[in-house]
């Protein structure tokens, strides 16, 4: 019955329900000709019954001496003869032989012998009725000519016996009215079912089709609904029957696919939105870090670049100073000019050194500066990732949701399963419902994955921040080794400088100062060259930062 229309169906209902009261009205017929026939039948007992107790009485009479017994004879049979009831039906008295005593109807069948009589259906009735008597009395079926006409009639008989005389009593009725009225009463209901069935059969045309018709069209609105056409008009809202509620509550399925296509629209232009603020973010943020670190990273390689021609010029004056020690020993005039410009050279070299210790300083502020920089832009990128967190704590209040709606929809199948066909409508509208949370689970799922995407390029971001914070950091060790190995050339330098004006005192000890001044020559010379290297490490470290942050703001831009 699934498959069947509900057309179909309201035409089976109808043809059922005609077909039972056919069915219910042949009952009913059946049970009335049965009740008229049983009526007849108790008519012509009672009637036999009388007729017997005439005769009883009349034995009795003629027992107890009262009459002759032929006369009592006699007069039974006047008695019986003269006895009509319901019109024209009338007794008739058999012998037990057949012969014929009394026969109410046709008097000159009287004294003939009719146990041979058949009807024209070739039962023997009058052998029949005897036996019915004998036997304490039953009835008999057979056919019988009305008075006056030709063509027999169905009859029924009944038959009793008399005790002394052995009397064969008996009377009948003829039942073709009876069966004129079954079959009028046949026919007239047979007629009103007819009409009864054409009535139901035009009256459900006329449901089915006031169902059917809203249903199609609220079926094509479902159909272009399903297709996310959702300009459609939802018909027969305003009916306030089983259908109207279910146009209502597909209305209410159009404006919930309505507001999704709102809520998705304003979700993309917000996630729009947040991208082009992220990107713009960080590259507000790729700029700020690259001035801040490019300054940094030109600083110590100009103080890396300083360095080495203070170093390289340290180098040139050792060997000039050494030179010249050589050469005093030859002159005193000449040591005493060479003492001189070794001063000179001394004060040079301390200047120098002097310049490097504070472009060193300079450096390591930059770089203590550049470490608060990159832990600023670690906090930045944790915020980031925290924020990422809460945007996917609200896809999945999505997902929730979702699977809310979803069960839901369950339910509503359920519902509607139970309201049978009148819920089929529904069920789909459930269905659609269901469809369509399946769809924003789906879509919540895309999301996180989105989201999981950001939050590890997040993760990637803030170890590499991390990582140029930890060069950064090596760099300030670097810038204090430096710093610290300046300050040994300092030392060396004010050395330097002590023996210089220890030679200076007097030619007496030129010889001591020239091999103190070939001493200090020679730890000049080796401090020149730790500063050379220091310096070469210090350019190769800024080199590295500044590949370091070229990569990092890249991957930064490219985000």
């Amino acid at each position: 019955m699934h498959d069947v229309g509900i057309r179909i169906k309201f035409v089976l209902l109808s043809a059922i329900t005609v077909l039972a009261l056919l069915v219910v009205g042949g009952i009913l017929l059946s049970a009335l000709h049965n009740a008229q026939v049983d009526s007849h039948k108790g008519r012509i007992r009672a009637i036999s019954e009388a007729a017997v107790a005439i005769i009883k009485d009349y034995e009795a009479r003629a027992a107890r001496g009262e009459l002759p017994a032929e006369e009592a004879r006699t007069r039974a049979r006047n008695t019986l003869r003269a006895m009509r009831y319901s019109g024209d039906e009338y007794i008739f008295v058999n012998a037990l032989d057949g012969n014929t005593i009394v026969h109410g109807g046709k008097p000159e069948m009287e004294g003939r012998n009719m146990i041979a009589v058949t009807d024209p259906n070739g039962v023997p009735f009058f052998r029949a009725l005897n036996e019915a008597a004998q036997a304490g009395g039953r009835f008999v079926e057979y056919s019988w000519s009305k008075p006056g006409a030709s063509s027999p009639s169905p009859k029924i008989g009944y038959a009793l016996l008399s005790p002394d005389w052995k009397w064969v009593v008996g009377t009948g009725v003829y039942v073709d009215d009876i069966d004129a009225e079954f079959r009028r009463h046949a026919l007239q209901a047979g007629g009103i079912g007819l009409l009864a069935g054409a009535v139901a059969l035009a009256l459900a045309l006329l449901v089915s089709r006031s169902i059917t018709g809203p249903l199609l069209r609220l079926s094509a609105a479902m159909r272009r609904l399903a297709d996310h056409d959702l300009t459609v008009t939802v018909p027969d809202t305003g009916r306030r029957d089983e259908i109207g509620e279910m146009a209502r509550a597909v209305d209410i399925f159009k404006e919930r696919g309505e507001e999704n296509q709102r809520l998705r629209r304003e979700q993309e232009e917000a996630e729009e939105r947040s991208l082009a603020e992220r990107k713009a973010m960080l590259v507000r943020l790729a700029d700020s870090f690259e001035r801040s670190v490019r300054d940094v990273v030109s600083v110590v390689a100009d103080s890396a670049t300083e360095m080495r021609t203070a170093a390289e010029s340290l180098s040139a004056t050792t060997e000039t100073a050494a030179a010249k020690a050589a050469a005093a020993a030859l002159a005193a005039d000449e040591s005493s000019a060479s003492v001189n410009t070794v001063a000179g050279a001394t004060e040079q070299l301390s200047s120098s050194i002097q310049e490097i210790g504070r472009q060193v300083a300079a450096s390591h502020g930059v770089a203590a500066k550049a470490v608060t920089e990159a832990t600023r832009t670690n906090d930045l990128m944790s915020g980031l990732a925290r924020a990422a967190n809460e945007v996917g704590d609200v896809v999945n209040l999505i997902n929730s949701i979702a699977g809310q709606t979803n069960l839901l929809a369950l339910n509503a199948t359920i519902e509607a399963a139970r309201a049978g066909e009148h819920g089929k409508g529904f069920a789909v509208v459930a269905s659609e419902v269901k469809s369509l949370a399946n769809q924003t689970a789906k879509a919540t799922e895309d999301i996180q994955a989105r989201i999981a995407e950001i939050q590890q390029a997040t993760g990637t971001a803030v170890s590499a921040i991390r990582d140029i914070g930890d060069v950064i950091g090596e760099m300030n060790s670097i810038t204090s080794t430096i710093a610290a190995a300046i300050e040994q050339q300092g030392a060396a330098t004010r050395d330097i400088s002590g023996n210089v004006t220890q030679a200076a005192q007097g030619t007496r000890t030129v010889s001591a100062n020239i091999t103190t001044a070939n001493q200090a020559s020679a730890e000049a010379g080796a401090a020149a060259s730790q500063v050379l290297g220091g310096a070469g490490q210090l350019a190769q470290a800024a080199e590295k930062l500044r590949a370091e942050v070229d990569s990092f703001l890249a991957g930064i831009r490219a985000a």
